[in-house]
């Protein structure tokens, strides 16, 4: 199941909990942050419904316990029963999927220090087994998970971070809780922090973007696209320009001509408002020059959803730096307005959207290495 916001139409004021100033806009407004506690340096999170009851549950990675925690929601935006899972290893980010076809909700959590992908298979109550780990040399950090070569198996694509292997590793699932031995794709100069799927040249076929600054040629921040033959394999990375130290992106149709666009987090300058790059999509495999837009200090995860429910698409990014997330409007052909701050935790890493309590409005949680716990923002927007 996918936790996407839908889209709707309606006006409000500004909530009381942003930070800077702005004129009224269209219905932006959340309710003060909820924290929740989890473990120590909470790093990674994604929405899904772990125990088959219809609501919305969250999986945070805390990077410093080695584990994983599941908080149970009860539909209504509340999070009250917490439990740990063992990750193998020191967990960063994390992904949700059913992996094995057995209708349940399985965890994928690339372990850096332990150069392995652990998979925790779900029982559909809500618990975890004992982590599955698989080899992938290079100190995997990031994962998602699509079907590269169309057998209707869900495979992992890992991005690593070890200096000399910064590298994409797709590891082919065969459906019954195994993978192949990762086959590597691309060299770039620094980590592919930042990756996402989708069908970039529409030739039926799914592509892969890696971001992660500063990559080849050097001293350029890139985004790479690297065309899927639809059997597994990838063309060489093309690059394309964005801001300083790519984080995260989010892909989307964000000017309504039927195309995917990229929009991706920038984390420097230090000390200074940071970026989102929105790069439009030609449907050919490129993408035109970047459109910079104002967040704020140390921009990481990145999120998409119709927050004002106006029908166009918004951004929202965690700034790591500032302790916040902005919000960033979108007219719905590829521009967005400025940005509205909402204050979280301390040092927020990734963020996930979904509507948490039933409601039909895109809610906001973010994971905080600084204050390890998380934050809820739920959407209150009054139409």
């Amino acid at each position: 199941m996918k936790w996407n916001a839908p889209v709707a139409c309606g006006l409000a004021l500004l909530g009381a909990s942003h930070l800077h100033s702005q004129p009224p806009a269209t219905c932006l407004t959340f309710k003060p942050p909820m924290n929740v506690a989890t473990g120590l340096f909470a790093s990674g999170v994604v929405i899904d419904d772990f125990n088959a009851d219809g609501a919305a549950d969250l999986a945070v990675t805390n990077q410093n316990s080695n584990n994983v925690s599941v908080l149970l929601g009860d539909g209504t935006g509340t999070f009250t029963r917490k439990m740990d899972f063992p990750a193998g290893g020191a967990p960063q980010r994390i992904a949700a999927a059913d992996l094995d076809g057995d209708r349940n909700v399985d965890l994928i959590l690339p372990i850096t220090m332990g150069n392995a992908v652990a998979v925790l298979f779900g029982d559909r109550q809500g618990n975890f087994a004992a982590p599955a780990l698989f080899p992938v040399v290079g100190g995997p950090f990031m994962v998602v998970v699509a079907d590269f070569n169309a057998d209707a198996r869900p495979d992992l694509m890992v991005g690593t971070q070890t200096a000399g292997s910064r590298r994409v590793a797709l590891l082919a699932g065969n459906g019954s809780r195994m993978f192949s031995a990762p086959v590597y794709f691309g060299s770039f100069e620094s980590t592919p922090t930042a990756l996402g799927v989708a069908d970039f040249n529409r030739d039926g076929k799914l592509d892969l973007a890696a971001g992660g600054g500063t990559n080849v040629p050097p001293g350029a921040n890139n985004l790479s696209i690297l065309l899927g033959d639809g059997k597994g394999g990838f063309s060489p990375p093309t690059y394309f320009t964005v801001g300083p130290a790519p984080q995260s992106m989010s892909i989307e149709d964000f000017n309504g001509d039927g195309l995917s666009d990229i929009a991706i987090s920038n984390s420097l300058p230090t000390g200074t408002n940071s970026t989102v790059s929105v790069l439009l999509g030609d449907g050919r495999g490129g993408l035109a020059d970047r459109l910079p837009f104002e967040i704020g200090v140390l921009g990481r995860g990145t999120g998409v959803a119709d927050f004002d429910r106006d029908g166009h698409l918004d951004l929202v990014v965690a700034n790591s730096g500032s302790n916040s997330v902005s919000v960033l409007l979108g007219d719905g052909k590829g521009h967005f307005a400025v940005k509205t701050d909402f204050s979280v935790g301390a040092n927020p890493r990734k963020l996930a959207v979904g509507d948490l309590n039933h409601d039909g409005r895109a809610d906001i949680v973010t994971p905080n290495t600084g204050s390890n716990d998380i934050s809820i923002l739920i959407n209150n927007c009054t139409r």
